[in-house]
């Protein structure tokens, strides 16, 4: 849901609790484009820890005979709720679903896209007032 008056962006967690959605930090812009770029965004299950393959093509098995999961789809996945969340993986892993896991990535991709036009519009304003300015005086 979005507050159109604040531009704020929350979700319901599984406790039935509302948490907010923040946009993403200038720092982390690199690391959430190569985070979305390993994730699957749309189909959450898909970056559930899947069973490691050996080159031809069979599980690799642990000393117990358990198969050896890759968690790397995941833990991008989980690091990306932590950045757009503020929320520790524990509290993610507890609170967040495959349905509302969607949606904040959803929203946090428009979140941060909303602050960068927000942004840009701001500047454009200033170079014409600017503009204005320089033309007057």
């Amino acid at each position: 849901m979005m507050d159109s008056f604040t531009q704020e962006y929350f979700f319901t967690g599984r406790d039935g609790k509302e948490y907010q959605i923040y946009p993403m930090k200038l720092k982390y812009k690199d690391r959430v484009s190569r985070l979305f770029n390993k994730i699957d965004s749309e189909y959450l299950y898909l970056n559930l820890p899947l069973p490691k393959l050996d080159k031809d093509g069979k599980e690799i098995l642990d000393e117990n005979g358990e198969p050896v999961l890759n968690y790397e789809k995941y833990d991008a996945m989980i690091e990306l709720f932590t950045i757009a969340t503020g929320l520790s993986k524990d509290e993610i892993e507890e609170i967040v679903d495959l349905k509302n896991g969607v949606k904040i990535l959803d929203e946090f991709m428009n979140v941060s896209q909303l602050k960068k036009k927000l942004e840009q519009g701001t500047n454009q304003i200033a170079e014409l007032l600017s503009g204005l300015t320089s033309t007057q005086g």
